[in-house]
C-alpha cells in the first residue's frame, strides 16, 4: 500500500504515542509486557498487529477492553479491502493505517483488528448510559479467514468476571480508555462538562489483589491505554487552558487544579530548538505544494465521480446498439478528445435535416473528423447524436483518470505521507519545548474561585487559552480587561447582543462559523419586542436581532473590507452526502477530503401517509422496522432527525435503545454514521423548505442518509445534468430527494 522509506523508521510509530517495556505482573522473572498509551484509541491497533508479528507461540489473544463507548463499528467492504491489503510485517505501513485510514471518531479499530485476526474474542466493560441497557448477548462474526470471533459486552466490571472465570481463556490483551471513568462527559450530555469515578472507586476495580485484576494478571500479553483528552476533558484541563465560564464550570475548574508540572522530557536545547525550526520551514514549504497537489485530486475525484453518475444515466436513458456503435467507430479517422467531440456536438445540431450539407461542413467533416463516408450523416442521424454524447462521456471520464494517475504518482514521488508525519512529529517536539521553557520560568501562584480575578494577569500567564460561553465570558474576567483575542465558535447561533458583550472584553475577534447552517432561536416575547423596536428606532437591518446572528450581520455590515477565510476542505461525510450539499448551498466551493465505494441514499416510502399535523406514526413504525431488522449489530451508530418535537419525542419513545432521534435544530454540532429523516408531512411545506435546515440534517450523516417518506408526495420531474444546481426546481426539500434517487 505504501512505499517503505528506511529513513522514516525512527518515525513508524503513529504521532502521540508512547511505549515502555513492564516486568510481567504475574511472571516478573519470566517475562515482560508492553505498555502503549496514546491520546487517539485507534492507535491501538497499531500495538495489537505489532504484538502479533513479536509473538513467538502465535496464539490469538482475546481482548478485554474498558471503554465509556463500545467502539464496535464493524468495519465497510472499502474498510475490508484495505485491511485485506494491508502488509502487517511493514510497521510504518501499519502506523500509517492506523493513523490514516482507520475511522477518526476511534470507534472502528477493534473489530478491524478482530477481522485480521490479530485479536480473538472480544470482552467490553462499556457505559454510554444515555443509549440504554447495555445488551449483554453474544454476536459473531468471521474474519478474514473465515474464524468465528465473538463479540460480549458487559455493564461493569462484576458481570465481566462472572463471565470470564467460566471460560477457557489462556491469553488477554487488556485495554483501557480513561473516559471510562467519566460519568458525565461530552458524548453524555454535549455541554463539555466533565464528573468524574471517585477515585476510591477505581483503586478498588484495578487493586492488583481485585478478583479482576488477578485474573487479568495471569493472561495479559500486552496493555494499551487511551486517554481520550476529548472524551475525558483533558483538553479542557490541560495545563494552558482554564475551562471557566458559568459557576458551575468555574467551581469545577478550580475543585480540580492541581500544580501545574512540566514535563522534564519536554526539554530541548537551543541547538536543537534551532534546527527543528528550519527543517520545520523547509517540510512547510514542500507540504503546502503537497496539499495544493491533494486537494487536486479531491476535486478531480468530485468531477469523476459527477461524470461516471451522468453518463450512467445517459446510457440509461440513452442506449445505443454495439453493432451501430462499431459501424461509427469506423468512419472516424481523426484522433479524439472531449473538447473536439463537443465542438462535434455543436456542428451536427447545425445540419439541417432537410438539405444538403455545405461546402464548408464537408469539409470540417473530412479533415476535422476523419469522416469521408458523409453518406452515414444522414444514415445514423439518430444514432450519431447518442454516439457522440457516449463518446464525450468516455473521453472526458479518461482524461480525469489520467490526471488523477499523475497527480497520484507526483505525491507518492514526493513522499507525502511521511513527511506529514515527520512535520506533526517536529511540530510537537517544538511545541513541547517552548512550553517547556514558558513553565520553567513561571512562579508557582495558587488561584482559587473566589480570588482569581484579583491576580488575573498572572492567571492568564499560567493559563493563556480561557474557554466559555458566550454568556458567561464577561463574568470570568475582570472588569476592563480585554483578551488579545476572543474566537466565537458556531456563531451562526450567536446573537448580536451575546456576540456585542464578548466583543467588548477583546482587542481582536475571529468569528468561526457557518451562513448555511441554522441560526439562533429567537423566544416569541423577544421577538415581538424586537421587531416593535426595529420598526419604531429604524434600526438597519445588519442590526436586526431576530433575522441577523452575528455572522450575517458583521457579512452585512462589512462585505468584502473584513478578510474572510474559507475553510474548504471537507473531512467527515461519505463525498455523495456532501457532493448533494457542496453544488445545493456552497457554489461547489468545498473540496471533498474523503472517500468510499458504497451507495450511501436510501429513499423508504410508506403507502399510508398516516400524518398529523407535527407527527406521523407510520413514518415512526417504518423506522423503527427499518433501524432493527438493519443496524442490530450496532443501534448507537444511527440518527434519526425530524422537523418536529412531538415527531421525535414519540420516535425516542419507540426505537430500540441505542439509537438517537432529535430535531434537527439539536443535531447541529453533531454528526452519526447513519441519518434517517423523516419528512412527517405528506408535503414539503415551507417550515421544513428551509436551506439551511436541510443542509444541517443531511450534513449530519457520515456515511449513510435515508429519507423516510410517504409514496404520495409529489416530487415534479426535473432532467439533471453536471450542472443540475441550476436547473429549475420547486423546493429544497424535493431537490434533496431528487438527489438520493439520482445518485
Amino acid at each position: 500500500m505504501i512505499d517503505y522509506n528506511p529513513l522514516f523508521k525512527p518515525f513508524s510509530m503513529p504521532p502521540n504515542v508512547m511505549k515502555a517495556i513492564l516486568a510481567h505482573p504475574f511472571y516478573p522473572s519470566e517475562k515482560s509486557i508492553e505498555l502503549g498509551i496514546f491520546n487517539s484509541h485507534r492507535f491501538a491497533f497499531y500495538f495489537w498487529a505489532k504484538w502479533s508479528i513479536e509473538k513467538k507461540d502465535k496464539v490469538v489473544p482475546d481482548l478485554v477492553t474498558f471503554d465509556w463507548h463500545q467502539d464496535l463499528a464493524y468495519p465497510g467492504d472499502t474498510e475490508k479491502e484495505w485491511l485485506g491489503k494491508l502488509d502487517l510485517d511493514n510497521l510504518f505501513e501499519v502506523s500509517f493505517y492506523a493513523w490514516a485510514k482507520l475511522y477518526p471518531h476511534n470507534d472502528n479499530h477493534i473489530v478491524s483488528a478482530a477481522y485480521l485476526n490479530l485479536i480473538g474474542d472480544i470482552y467490553v466493560v462499556c457505559k454510554q448510559a444515555h443509549y440504554g441497557k447495555i445488551d449483554d448477548g453474544v454476536k459473531e462474526f468471521k474474519d478474514i479467514h473465515g474464524r468465528v470471533h465473538r463479540i460480549r459486552k458487559f455493564e461493569n466490571h462484576e458481570t465481566l468476571i462472572k463471565h470470564v472465570v467460566t471460560q477457557n481463556i489462556e491469553q488477554i490483551y487488556f485495554d483501557i480508555d480513561l473516559d471510562y471513568f467519566t460519568i458525565e462527559n461530552s458524548t453524555s450530555n454535549d455541554k463539555q462538562h466533565f464528573t468524574y469515578v471517585k477515585d476510591k472507586d477505581i483503586k478498588a476495580i484495578f487493586n492488583l489483589d481485585s478478583p479482576l485484576m488477578q485474573w487479568v494478571t495471569k493472561r495479559v500479553e500486552g496493555m494499551t491505554i487511551a486517554l481520550e483528552p476529548e472524551h475525558t476533558g483533558s483538553i479542557n484541563k490541560s495545563m494552558v487552558v482554564a475551562s471557566l465560564g458559568n459557576n458551575e464550570n468555574k467551581t469545577s475548574f478550580f475543585d480540580n487544579l492541581k500544580e501545574q508540572e512540566i514535563n522534564r522530557d519536554f526539554e530541548i536545547s537551543q541547538e536543537k530548538l534551532k534546527e527543528a525550526r528550519t527543517e520545520i520551514r523547509e517540510l512547510d514549504s514542500i507540504l503546502t505544494k503537497c496539499f495544493q497537489y491533494r486537494n487536486k485530486l479531491a476535486t478531480l475525484k468530485t468531477e469523476l465521480s459527477d461524470a461516471e453518475i451522468e453518463f450512467n444515466h445517459v446510457k440509461a436513458e440513452q442506449p445505443i446498439d454495439l453493432n451501430v456503435r462499431a459501424i461509427l467507430d469506423k468512419k472516424f479517422y481523426r484522433k479524439w478528445n472531449f473538447t473536439k467531440v463537443l465542438k462535434l456536438k455543436d456542428l451536427l445540431s447545425a445540419i439541417d435535416a432537410k438539405n444538403k450539407l455545405s461546402i464548408i461542413l464537408k469539409l470540417q467533416l473530412i479533415f476535422q473528423y476523419g469522416i469521408f463516408d458523409l453518406s452515414s450523416i444522414s444514415r445514423y442521424r439518430e444514432e450519431l447524436h447518442v454516439y457522440v454524447n457516449h463518446k464525450f462521456y468516455e473521453l472526458y471520464i479518461a482524461k480525469i483518470k489520467n490526471e488523477i494517475l499523475n497527480v497520484e504518482d507526483w505525491l507518492s514521488a514526493n513522499n507525502e505521507e511521511a513527511k506529514l508525519k515527520r512535520f506533526i512529529a517536529i511540530s510537537k517536539e517544538i511545541f513541547n519545548g517552548v512550553l517547556f521553557e514558558k513553565y520553567s520560568a513561571l512562579d508557582k501562584v495558587a488561584f482559587n474561585v473566589r480570588d482569581y480575578r484579583n491576580q488575573f494577569y498572572d492567571f492568564t500567564k499560567h493559563y493563556p487559552v480561557i474557554l466559555s460561553s458566550t454568556l458567561s465570558l464577561h463574568t470570568s474576567i475582570p472588569k476592563g480587561y480585554l483578551f488579545d483575542y476572543v474566537f466565537i465558535d458556531e456563531s451562526s447561533q450567536v446573537d448580536i447582543i451575546k456576540a456585542a458583550v464578548c466583543f467588548s472584553c477583546c482587542r481582536n475577534v475571529v468569528v468561526v462559523g457557518d451562513s448555511m447552517q441554522l441560526t439562533h432561536i429567537v423566544d416569541k416575547q423577544a421577538k415581538e419586542v424586537a421587531e416593535q423596536t426595529y420598526l419604531e428606532c429604524d434600526v438597519p437591518s445588519a442590526y436586526n436581532y431576530v433575522e441577523q446572528n452575528i455572522l450575517n450581520s458583521l457579512k452585512n455590515l462589512y462585505e468584502n473590507a473584513v478578510k474572510s477565510v474559507l475553510l474548504k476542505e471537507h473531512y467527515r461525510c461519505h463525498p455523495t452526502i456532501i457532493g448533494f450539499c457542496n453544488k445545493k448551498y456552497y457554489n461547489n466551493n468545498l473540496v471533498i477530503m474523503t472517500s468510499a465505494d458504497n451507495h450511501p441514499f436510501r429513499i423508504i416510502e410508506t403507502n399510508i401517509s398516516g400524518g398529523r399535523p407535527n407527527y406521523n406514526q407510520r413514518q415512526i413504525d417504518e423506522t423503527d422496522l427499518y433501524i432493527r431488522e438493519n443496524y442490530s449489530e450496532d443501534y448507537t451508530k444511527i440518527g434519526v432527525v425530524a422537523p418536529y418535537r412531538k415527531h421525535a419525542d414519540m420516535l425516542q419513545k419507540q426505537l430500540p435503545n441505542g439509537a438517537e432521534a432529535d430535531t434537527i435544530h439539536k443535531y447541529q454540532g453533531r454528526e452519526k454514521e447513519v441519518i434517517i429523516f423523516n419528512t412527517v408531512s405528506t408535503k414539503i411545506v415551507p417550515f421544513i423548505d428551509n436551506p439551511n435546515l436541510i443542509n444541517v440534517a443531511i450534513s449530519r450523516a457520515v456515511k449513510e442518509f435515508i429519507v423516510v417518506k410517504p409514496t404520495s408526495m409529489e416530487l415534479p420531474h426535473v432532467r439533471f445534468s453536471y450542472h443540475w444546481r441550476w436547473c429549475p426546481g420547486t423546493a429544497i426539500g424535493h431537490s434533496a430527494i431528487r438527489y438520493c434517487r439520482w445518485n
